[in-house]
């Protein structure tokens, strides 16, 4: 899905990286990961990639507002600690 790939050990649980060749050398850079349990999804992409990866999860996936900071999933609270890029979704 959208180029994403499952994890080893956990079937619900995406990454999906972006390779690049420097110095003639190949490398892969994790973009982002998506995380989906039953009626619940958790991601985290690159800052340059939020509005595509919103825009294109919205056409295969039906769901409600996006939370940011302070959110529960599948039961469990989260609570940001600290962010990369600031801002809001």
């Amino acid at each position: 899905m959208m180029g994403f790939v499952t994890i080893p050990g956990d079937k619900c649980t995406y990454v999906v990286f972006l390779a690049y060749v420097r110095e003639g050398k190949r490398h892969m850079q994790i973009m982002g990961w998506l995380s989906v349990h039953v009626d619940d999804t958790m991601f985290s992409v690159h800052p340059a990639w939020l509005p595509w990866f919103v825009v294109t999860l919205r056409r295969k996936i039906v769901y409600g507002d996006i939370e940011g900071d302070n959110f529960s999933f599948a039961g469990v609270d989260f609570e940001t600690a600290f962010e990369y890029a600031g801002g809001n979704l």
